[in-house]
């Protein structure tokens, strides 16, 4: 082995364990947004986050998806004008999630996938 090759495998991206896909509210349709180990992925219109929604509905920093370990996500509500919704539920702070979750971040739906 290479002595090169650990740091190069050390900075590769982690595979993803879990993913949201888009499923209504704007041309964001069908999209796909990998989650991967130890990420905590920022949800908005910002081009600051890791998941843009482009939507009037949706806040600049509207939500979060934290890793928590083993592969698990919790959602968070950044205190949002529109609010956040999982499984038809409004979130106020953190909320578990589940292999098929509904999200809703503004009019926008997402199906929450654990892949792991």
């Amino acid at each position: 082995m290479r002595s090169d090759e650990p740091t190069r495998l050390m900075n590769e991206p982690l595979p993803a364990v879990a993913w949201l896909m888009v499923r209504a509210g704007g041309p964001d349709r069908g999209r796909r947004f990998d989650l991967r180990p130890r990420s905590h992925n920022k949800i908005g219109r910002s081009a600051s986050c890791a998941i843009i929604l482009d939507n009037d509905t949706v806040s600049k920093e509207h939500a979060k998806v934290l890793h928590i370990g083993n592969g698990h996500y919790d959602l968070l509500d950044l205190g949002s004008l529109n609010g956040t919704t999982l499984n038809g539920m409004r979130v106020n702070g953190r909320a578990s999630l589940h292999d098929g979750d509904v999200i809703q971040i503004g009019n926008v739906k997402l199906i929450y996938k654990d892949i792991h």
